[in-house]
């Protein structure tokens, strides 16, 4: 679900933490590189993907992922999100209704209903083993869930990098916010 749009800086050195990815570094593979987006919250309604202003693309660009010589791409994510959109029966946009009755409305991928079924929220940090910072919590941080706190529950993140630490831990489904 959507709250708010932010923005935000990272710095390259962080960015395989950001994402929750545990590699080795390695200075050819990296080199090169002139510019590098992370976007973990992709909405199309968001600015970045206005067109004011912009010409047609370029000519030589095909619309396919190309590589370059020291890295590789694919196109494989877009395809299957692609097909499997549109043969599962899943709802796109999707609302949540808290105790207070306030409705918040965002974008799903949820595949199953719910049938009625009112399941509790719980927040990441509520949900944290004592091991952890809050701010690790807060986003639902790999280990930092507690199993007997979150089993059977929707857990709230303030990123996306903790849907298989939330499932994991036994929750029922994951919301995250982008705060």
């Amino acid at each position: 679900m959507i709250v708010n749009s932010e923005s935000a800086l990272y710095a390259a050195t962080e960015s395989d933490i950001i994402v929750g990815v545990k590699v080795g570094r390695n200075a050819t593979t990296e080199s090169d590189i002139i510019v590098g987006v992370m976007d973990t919250e992709i909405w199309p309604e968001a600015e970045s993907f206005k067109d004011e202003g912009f010409g047609p693309p370029p000519k030589k660009w095909k619309g396919v992922c190309e590589g370059g010589k020291n890295f590789t791409c694919n196109n494989v994510a877009p395809w299957i999100f692609t097909v499997a959109a549109s043969t599962t029966d899943c709802r796109i946009i999707d609302s949540t209704v808290l105790a207070n009755v306030k409705k918040l409305v965002g974008h799903s991928t949820n595949t199953f209903t719910l049938n009625g079924t009112n399941f509790p929220l719980i927040y990441g940090k509520d949900a944290s083993r004592t091991n952890c910072s809050q701010m690790l919590a807060s986003i639902c941080w790999e280990g930092c869930m507690d199993p007997d706190l979150v089993k059977g529950k929707i857990v709230v993140c303030e990123k996306n990098t903790g849907i298989p630490e939330a499932y994991r831990s036994g929750a029922v489904g994951k919301i995250f916010v982008n705060l």
